[in-house]
């Protein structure tokens, strides 16, 4: 079945003109490569890197949080911290990546898009680490807390 391209109405395959614009069927479409040409792009390259940012950030500022009873500066409390600052920052690398869909497929990739691209590598390799040391710190506050806030993950 022939469809017109100027009309778009449904013709028989050996039909040579349109039956219902009379429009030659058989000559080649030519198509403006302008119109064709989508400039609009899928990706965010500014706000993925801020966001991928903020999350190297927050990756980096947990650090600072003293986790050991034994050391200056501990509080229960920077485990409420170090879990906030975790989840957010997993849900931050996570927008960050999705606003980064499409990027690979532009030829040739903007310098800014691979910087933010690493920068989300970065951030997703901290939050690996994270997770992997999650049980750890889950088991320590539930040991040091009277109240032991994560019963069911004791078996995570």
């Amino acid at each position: 079945m022939k469809i017109c391209p100027k009309c778009n109405a449904q013709n028989a395959n050996n039909a040579p003109v349109c039956k219902s614009c009379g429009s030659n069927l058989n000559e080649a479409v030519v198509t403006d490569k302008l119109a064709e040409y989508d400039d609009s792009r899928p990706y965010h390259i500014l706000p993925a890197f801020l966001l991928s940012l903020a999350a190297v950030f927050i990756g980096g500022l947990k650090l600072l949080l003293s986790l050991d009873p034994e050391q200056d500066g501990y509080k229960l409390s920077n485990y409420y911290l170090y879990f906030i600052a975790v989840g957010l920052s997993l849900v931050m690398t996570i927008v960050a990546a999705i606003l980064l869909r499409g990027l690979l497929k532009k030829k040739p990739v903007p310098m800014a898009g691979i910087l933010t691209l690493m920068l989300v590598i970065a951030s997703f390799a901290i939050l690996a680490f994270d997770i992997a040391t999650l049980k750890g710190y889950i088991d320590d506050f539930n040991h040091l807390s009277k109240v032991g806030l994560f019963p069911l993950l004791k078996g995570f």
